[in-house]
């Protein structure tokens, strides 16, 4: 072999295999700092620093820093503003959160890096799933002959039909709450 042909063989190796998060972090460099921010930690950490009741519902989205200062916690910084992607349903209870979440920020990062905190609405239906909703209890026979035994006296078939699906699930979801209650 070759010495060229040797190196070639060492660079497609590539030695120990690298976490993907090294990797992107490379790439991922340059646009976090065109927003603003100097680190991914404020975004990577995000679900830890919000909470879990505000994680999803929030995020940020870049850091504007006053003019003439810089992100430089030795020379002495001035704190920047972190804009906030809020869900629009969200946005007063994140209000009434805000000094939370902004002291978390800081104190996580050790010292004062936002002074802080803008909310802007921004709706979060892209990848955002909702929870399963659980799957209806099977109504029992006592339940069922109950059920049967209110709506018989409707006329109309159409709001009889109606009625026995909201009560199929009225009795159903208050018997599930019972159970979740005797668990």
């Amino acid at each position: 072999m070759t010495g060229q042909r040797k190196q070639n063989a060492k660079r497609r190796k590539g030695g120990k295999p690298k976490p993907v998060g090294a990797l992107i972090g490379g790439l991922m460099e340059p646009l976090l700092r065109k927003r603003g921010f100097a680190t991914a930690d404020l975004i990577t950490h995000w679900a830890d620093l919000a909470g879990p009741r505000y994680a999803r519902l929030t995020r940020p989205e870049k850091v504007n820093w006053p003019r003439g200062g810089d992100f430089d916690p030795e020379a002495g910084h001035r704190p920047g503003t972190l804009v906030l992607a809020c869900d629009p349903a969200a946005v007063l209870f994140v209000q009434h959160e805000i000094d939370r979440i902004r002291e978390r920020i800081n104190a996580f990062f050790g010292f004062e890096v936002v002074d802080r905190i803008k909310i802007v609405q921004k709706s979060f239906d892209d990848d955002r799933e909702e929870p399963a909703a659980a799957a209806p209890r099977k109504l029992d026979g006592d339940d069922v002959r109950r059920l049967d035994a209110l709506t018989a006296p409707v006329g109309d078939p159409d709001l009889r039909a109606a009625l026995d699906r909201l009560g199929r699930a009225v009795l159903s979801e208050s018997s599930r709450k019972a159970d979740d209650g005797a668990a």
